[in-house]
């Protein structure tokens, strides 16, 4: 006997639905994962965004916090060397020298008599501090005295000195190449009077005392494994037509 059913006999478990009723059931499934998808993305990248811009903070944070920490280490370290120039810089018998240098003229006997003594002081002055170089120079810009061993100066340290003497105040120089190539700058510093009889010629300027400082000094005093980490990299910049930066 024939038990198949036949086309229009219902199956035992009910009859298939139609593949309209399929698709309708699939769509709500298919729309929610896609939302779900979309959701997922845009949460990951939110959570990026949001960790890069933590990572951000925290980087311009100790960046400024480097930045600080840099300049007071420089000014402290400008500072010591102001520190170390003061003894010959307000040394009585060199600030009669300048006033008599300023007044007279540096071939004057009298200024002669006290050329060896000055000489003298100057050149310990560089030996024992371990500059490049010291000047002390007059109100024209030239060296009425050189410690043993400076070279020829040149002509911007000739006109920041011409132009300190109307300043009165202490300048620094930009960074430059010294005879070797190496990377050097100057500091000035006013000589005043050692004898005054008001406040303002207190204040006047008899001569000017420049020094030379090797970079080096400045580059080791911020060579890594000091203030840098041993991964970070050191630049001396500065805003000048002339490239003076130098890697560490």
């Amino acid at each position: 006997m024939n038990t198949t059913p036949s086309p229009t006999t219902p199956d035992l478990f009910g009859a298939p639905p139609p593949q309209e009723t399929i698709g309708r059931d699939v769509r709500p499934l298919v729309l929610l994962v896609v939302v779900l998808l979309i959701i997922g993305i845009a949460v990951q990248e939110w959570v990026v965004a949001h960790r890069a811009s933590g990572l951000l903070a925290v980087a311009q944070h100790r960046a400024l916090v480097i930045a600080e920490s840099r300049t007071e280490t420089v000014s402290g370290w400008l500072a010591h060397w102001r520190d170390v120039s003061e003894p010959i810089r307000n040394n009585p018998q060199l600030r009669l020298f300048a006033t008599e240098v300023q007044q007279r003229d540096a071939r004057d006997s009298a200024v002669q008599e006290q050329l060896p003594y000055i000489q003298a002081a100057l050149d310990d002055f560089v030996r024992q501090s371990g500059l490049g170089a010291a000047y002390l120079l007059a109100e024209n810009g030239g060296a009425v005295l050189a410690a043993a061993g400076s070279p020829a100066l040149t002509d911007p340290q000739r006109e920041a000195a011409r132009a300190l003497f109307p300043e009165g105040r202490e300048r620094i120089l930009p960074l430059r190449e010294g005879p070797n190539k190496a990377l050097v700058f100057d500091l000035l510093w006013p000589v005043h009077a050692v004898q005054a009889r008001s406040t303002e010629a207190a204040r006047q300027t008899e001569a000017v005392l420049l020094i030379t400082l090797p970079g080096v000094l400045l580059t080791d005093l911020l060579a890594p494994g000091k203030l840098l980490e041993s991964v970070e990299r050191l630049y001396l910049l500065q805003p000048s037509r002339v490239k003076a930066d130098q890697n560490v």
